[in-house]
């Protein structure tokens, strides 16, 4: 599809996730307009596309202000990314997890299903708790906060999606991980990457097993189930890598690579995370392997730092 002359809403547009989109869609001259929490730029900054987006500052906990942003900008397609996203800090205040991951996004889901704006949902594989194999079909089993505000936060917009007939998909993604990533304290590989390029001791993540998708391939499948939305409306798909890698394994392999040494890496074969829904329904499938991945974001943080 063509997004040229498109206008697209993305919330929580300052973020990761937000800044990667948001430079992909201005490529393919869609008109960005996002929302904004804080007076944080960086991850714009970084991409250098803070002059090229139209930002608002919004709470979305209350609808007054969503339903502003709508009104003001019309768009045609909306990315909602806003939430709290890191687990330990949804943990520690569970109440404004629940007010922002699931009060907010009502409002956004429900100013979406009024202007029967076409909405791709960000949501994520901790929606499965710790099953170690898991599809689509595998049962929604939280075991922390915020996993179970995500899953809460799809099941307003399966039922939005399904009264109010609007096109809207769900996109759970797995551990992204790349350049731009201001999130390094919190999460394993930026923050590994730095120790290593540092000469510092890499962090001790034993017992960990994660799905590590690049933010590239991630960007690349929530696009395309944007541009498909007429055919996957009112589904959900996995976004991973479908392998799974000890956390502990993940460390050393960015310690080799920043000391150009050999890397081996073994995938779990009790652990994983399949997308064989998003290829059968989009022939989606990464592109880049954890390796390649692993070395484009070492390559720019070489560059940072």
């Amino acid at each position: 599809m063509d997004w040229k002359e498109k206008t697209v809403l993305i919330t929580g547009i300052t973020g990761f996730l937000g800044g990667w989109l948001s430079k992909a869609l201005l490529e393919k001259g869609a008109r960005i307009v996002g929302t904004v929490h804080s007076a944080d730029r960086t991850n714009l900054c970084f991409h250098k596309i803070e002059k090229q987006v139209e930002l608002i500052k919004t709470d979305i906990t209350i609808p007054s202000e969503v339903k502003k942003v709508f009104e003001l900008t019309k768009p045609d397609y909306c990315f909602h990314l806003a939430a709290v996203p890191i687990p330990s800090i949804a943990q520690s205040d569970p109440a404004h997890a629940l007010l922002v991951n699931i009060g907010g996004s009502l409002n956004v889901l429900r100013a979406c299903a009024n202007e029967a704006v076409k909405t791709f949902l960000a949501s994520t594989v901790s929606v499965y708790g710790n099953q170690p194999i898991v599809d689509e079909n595998s049962p929604v089993l939280p075991n922390d906060t915020y996993g179970f505000s995500k899953a809460k936060m799809e099941e307003i917009a399966l039922f939005l999606a399904n009264t109010k007939k609007f096109p809207m998909v769900i996109g759970r993604a797995t551990n992204l991980y790349g350049p731009i990533d201001s999130n390094e304290t919190v999460r394993l590989v930026p923050r590994n990457i730095r120790a290593a390029l540092r000469k510092q001791q890499i962090q001790n993540t034993q017992g960990l097993e994660r799905d590590f998708l690049f933010i590239e391939d991630a960007i690349n499948a929530y696009l395309s189930l944007a541009e498909n939305i007429d055919t996957v409306s009112g589904r959900v798909f996995n976004v991973s890598y479908g392998n799974s890698f000890l956390g502990s394994d993940i460390a050393l392999a960015i310690e080799q690579l920043v000391q150009n040494r050999p890397v081996s890496l073994q995938p779990l074969s009790d652990h994983c995370i399949k997308h064989d829904a998003l290829f059968q329904a989009l022939q989606w499938k990464p592109t880049h392997s954890i390796v390649q991945g692993l070395e484009k974001t070492i390559a720019w943080y070489k560059k940072l730092l």
